[in-house]
């Protein structure tokens, strides 16, 4: 299945969950059309770093590795004349340098010899309500820089973004899904934080 039918798929699939929610939830998928925010990826090569807590890591082993190889992929495929560094090359490089974030941005680029670094620091990765595991919902946050290596001032971040996605969207419910299974919700909400991640460096839509 190429590419374009598993994110339409996703995106069925994801509408379905919300319609299933509850009344409050129901809702007809839109299109929205996005303008980049950032475009000093073009034909550039790049890292995608990702930065979360231990506790986290520890509740999600995979998490890391999941966002770091779809931001990445997105931006392959999207972002033009973009040359991407292997995500598993990334997350190899953090775990032989435990301390990698203690290093100043300049010292960072310089070390994973790009022109451009694309740092996530997650700061919220949940799949359940806090204080009521049987309310199902994902929420996911965090703050996008990017360093650039010829930046006049490279320890300054040339572009930061704050993105908080949740599905289903707090907006539109106050309960979440009871009867979506852990990884039916983990999916959907790792798939459009990364959508809307990769989304800030090229022109795109979204159906939600």
């Amino acid at each position: 299945m190429d590419l374009r039918a598993r994110l339409l798929l996703l995106t069925l699939f994801a509408a379905t969950l919300t319609l299933a929610a509850c009344h409050e939830s129901v809702h007809d998928p839109k299109t929205y059309d996005r303008e980049a925010q950032y475009l000093g990826l073009n034909d550039k090569s790049v890292a995608v770093i990702i930065a979360m807590s231990d506790q986290t890591q520890y509740k999600f082993p995979d998490a890391r590795q999941q966002l770091a190889r779809e931001i990445t992929r997105r931006i392959a495929i999207s972002v033009p004349g973009v040359d991407v560094v292997n995500p598993d090359t990334i997350i190899r490089w953090q775990g032989e340098n435990p301390y990698w974030n203690a290093r100043p941005p300049s010292k960072l680029i310089e070390a994973l010899n790009v022109d451009r670094v694309v740092m996530v620091e997650i700061g919220e990765y949940r799949m359940t309500d806090p204080g009521d595991t049987n309310i199902k919902r994902g929420v996911i946050s965090g703050n996008i820089n990017v360093i650039e290596a010829d930046a006049l001032d490279p320890d300054n971040y040339a572009f930061t973004q704050t993105i908080r996605l949740s599905f289903p969207d707090e907006f539109r419910t106050r309960v979440g899904l009871a009867a979506a299974s852990l990884d039916d919700i983990r999916t959907i909400t790792v798939s459009r934080f990364t959508e809307d991640t990769a989304g800030l460096f090229y022109d795109h839509s979204v159906v939600r």
